[in-house]
């Protein structure tokens, strides 16, 4: 299991970075910049993991011994994350053979800062798990939300902070299986992206449908991967515009209702944006495949310079532009860098202006 750790400055530079390697199958990445892996102890059973905390130099931090129940045919730890206490929640699923079919049960265990176990529960589920789907937020006050992909709907739940399900609730669209993102608001409303029936939705503190929505694009077929939870209660969302060639980023910003108050289109062609957050002082930062980053404004704004001249003829050739010297009207203007180039026209006094360089 490979990781590569990036320091980056508020410019975008890259000021430190790490290469951090696990032998073993998988090992989770938490909020506190530690890792834990789980590994499954072939002698004591199937049934038995061992977890070990590491620091990123691969110093073991604790080392923990768990055990499921009996007789499990396959079990996969899914995600990991540290709560504002320093807690760790731990999800994976498992399911049994009988003869009417797969009995899948949700398993989620918590673990204080030394890897005690504070408590561990099983949940349930008629129904196929589809791998790679879980995602764990946190809410402010310890509460967990835990959302993934069963049967081809999207579940999610709520659960305080002593394991109980406050609601579950499973959608009635059909939905693709993938990294698709989700993400809570400050007052506990979801947001979950999705590919199907409709491109997302929205849950309210209660687990009740606040909108679903399908095509919320103005053209093409945009894969929509990632959301942010803004500040001002609202959305915003990422993903690539497959309309043209090359393909676009494409940003929407949706209310706290799904209403769209404004669409992105940039002529960049990263990979699929898989994470994003609102900084500080509003603005959205994206990072997704093909190892890139991307700072831009509350409005969608990627480049806040713009640049403006005037193109005049130069009379007597002195090489400067003197008051008499007329502009050239209606010349096209070609701005290029790598990766990017942009057109103007001059005005009748020959000025041009580019926006956003």
């Amino acid at each position: 299991m490979e990781h590569i750790i990036l320091d980056i400055d508020i410019n975008g530079n890259i000021t430190d970075s790490q290469h951090v390697e696990f032998v073993g199958f998988q090992a989770f990445w938490l909020r506190d910049n530690s890792f834990l892996q789980p590994i499954q102890d072939s002698i004591g059973g199937d049934s038995t993991y061992y977890f070990i905390k590491r620091t990123p130099q691969q110093d073991t931090l604790w080392t923990r011994t768990i055990t499921l129940d009996s007789g499990i045919q396959l079990f996969e730890w899914q995600v990991a994350d540290v709560d504002v206490e320093g807690n760790i929640w731990v999800a994976g699923f498992l399911y049994n053979t009988n003869p009417t079919g797969y009995n899948t049960r949700l398993v989620l265990l918590k673990l204080d800062s030394a890897g005690q176990i504070i408590w561990q529960k099983e949940y349930g589920f008629t129904g196929w798990i589809d791998p790679g789907t879980f995602k764990l937020r946190f809410a402010e006050d310890k509460e967990c939300f835990l959302k993934y992909v069963a049967t081809g709907r999207i579940v999610v739940f709520r659960i305080d902070a002593g394991g109980t399900v406050l609601w579950e609730t499973t959608t009635t669209g059909w939905c693709q299986s993938g990294v698709f993102d989700f993400q809570i608001s400050k007052d506990k409303r979801c947001y979950f992206v999705s590919t199907g029936d409709y491109d997302s939705g929205s849950l309210d503190s209660l687990g009740n449908v606040i909108f679903l929505k399908e095509h919320i694009h103005l053209d093409g077929e945009p894969a929509i991967t990632t959301v942010i939870s803004a500040s001002d209660g609202g959305w915003v969302l990422a993903g690539v515009d497959g309309s043209g060639t090359p393909n676009k980023f494409r940003l929407i910003k949706l209310s706290k209702w799904g209403d769209v108050l404004w669409t992105k289109s940039l002529n960049i062609t990263p990979g699929l944006p898989y994470a994003g957050i609102e900084a500080a002082n509003h603005d959205l930062v994206w990072t997704g495949g093909e190892a890139y980053l991307m700072r831009l404004d509350s409005n969608g704004i990627l480049f806040k310079n713009h640049l403006a001249g005037q193109l005049s003829y130069d009379q007597n050739v002195d090489c400067a532009v003197q008051p008499a010297d007329p502009g050239i009207p209606r010349w096209l203007i070609k701005l290029e860098n790598t990766g990017a180039t942009q057109y103007a026209v001059t005005e009748p006094d020959g000025a041009y202006y580019f926006a956003q360089v």
